[in-house]
């Protein structure tokens, strides 16, 4: 996650790509609360595999 970090500091020193590295901020937030709704809306899969681990 830092490479990111680094690559969203670099672009917000051109005013020219400062709308584009914010467009990149967005996608990365965008994707995180994705993968969060998807893990937080389907938890019969994880907890399955945690019974499998489990035994």
């Amino acid at each position: 996650m830092q490479l990111y970090v680094v690559i969203f500091e670099i672009l917000m020193y051109d005013p020219l790509t400062e709308i584009i590295g914010m467009k990149i901020g967005c996608l990365l937030g965008d994707y995180q609360l994705l993968h969060y709704l998807i893990a937080s809306a389907d938890p019969p899969q994880p907890n399955a595999r945690r019974n499998n681990l489990g035994e």
